[in-house]
């Protein structure tokens, strides 16, 4: 799927359409049983880094922000923003191979186009699950906090 830009994390077979060569793997991933290490190690890092920031403002706001609610709702809201465009643009395309954007046609329609890696055997396993745990957890985290 060279027309996303995606690059896996992995050598790939050949005319599969995609590149990079990232690691010495040779093989699919799925199916893997052993605990692989992941591949994209900084991109985990930020696509759990601001969802952590966030949250950790939130409960030190009293003793960091002196109680500054206007402060930390700023701080909350824009790192929440650097953390959806992170996993819209960078992290779900790089761990999951997913992306998505919207656009405007000439007659002023909007159309949305979501787009997946063709086969999701390359997807690397310890990556996706860094992914979706990051994903789900972090709105449990909120949950917990609101009572």
């Amino acid at each position: 799927m060279s027309s996303l830009g995606l690059e896996p994390t992995y050598d790939t077979p050949v005319g599969t359409g995609y590149s990079g060569n990232f690691s010495s793997q040779k093989e699919p991933l799925a199916g893997a049983t052993s605990l692989v290490p992941p591949a994209q190690k900084k991109v985990i890092f930020f696509h759990i880094f601001f969802k952590a920031a966030a949250v950790l403002v939130y409960m030190l706001s009293g003793i960091l922000l002196a109680g500054s609610y206007v402060f930390t709702f700023v701080l909350v809201t824009l790192l929440s923003a650097f953390d959806f465009w992170t996993v819209k643009n960078v992290s779900g395309r790089l761990l999951v191979g997913l992306r998505w954007w919207n656009f405007i046609d000439e007659r002023g329609e909007s159309h949305w186009k979501f787009e997946s890696f063709e086969d999701q055997r390359f997807v690397h396993p310890t990556d996706s699950n860094f992914f979706w745990l990051g994903l789900f957890l972090a709105p449990l985290g909120w949950l917990l906090l609101g009572f």
